[in-house]
């Protein structure tokens, strides 16, 4: 080996990730050099890694659903009487994301918590049928925005449930706001 050649751990990392990516296995060239090995593992790492067979469709479905849904939060009736359950709408970096979340809405706010992909499917279903139906419960609960969590001290803000920043995001759906 001269002192240009591929390391054996480059040459480690090319296969792994070789293989990570589902390209085939061959024997990588022996005049290799570093910086060759180098651009190579570049390379490698910029390519995706397929999607597993199977990998979430149910979530990918019920997500499907929630397209046109608003940022915000909704509260879903419980099955339990005059309880409600509050779910979380989001996006960030592009992903949306959607949670079950418990607390006040005050102080530290609201923490995720668990359920499961059948449960948030159902909710997901009943929230895109009509968002602003659950948006505005949840704004009439908690006496919040249903969108940013601010206090609704405006007569037609707490009437609406979405304060007058927030309101421009529903207007698309609800021209009437």
């Amino acid at each position: 080996m001269y002192a240009s050649d591929a390391s054996p751990k480059q040459v480690d990392l090319i296969q792994k990730l070789r293989l990570e990516r589902g390209l085939p296995q061959t024997e990588l060239a022996i005049d290799l050099t570093k910086r060759e090995a180098s651009a190579m593992i570049e390379t490698l790492l910029r390519t995706p890694k397929p999607e597993p067979v199977g990998a979430r469709p149910a979530w990918d479905a019920h997500m499907a659903l929630l397209v046109n849904v608003p940022d915000g939060r909704y509260a879903v009736p419980s099955a339990e009487v005059d309880k409600y359950d509050f779910y979380r709408l989001r996006t960030w970096r592009g992903k949306r994301f959607f949670d079950r979340v418990v607390g006040s809405g005050y102080g530290n706010g609201f923490n995720r918590a668990s359920t499961t992909r059948q449960q948030k499917l159902s909710v997901a279903e009943a929230i895109a049928g009509d968002p602003y139906k659950f948006a505005k419960l949840f704004a009439d609960k908690l006496g919040i925005c249903a969108r940013c969590l601010a206090n609704l001290t405006d007569p037609v803000s707490t009437a609406r449930g979405i304060g007058p920043e927030c309101v421009k995001y529903w207007r698309p759906l609800h021209p009437g706001l």
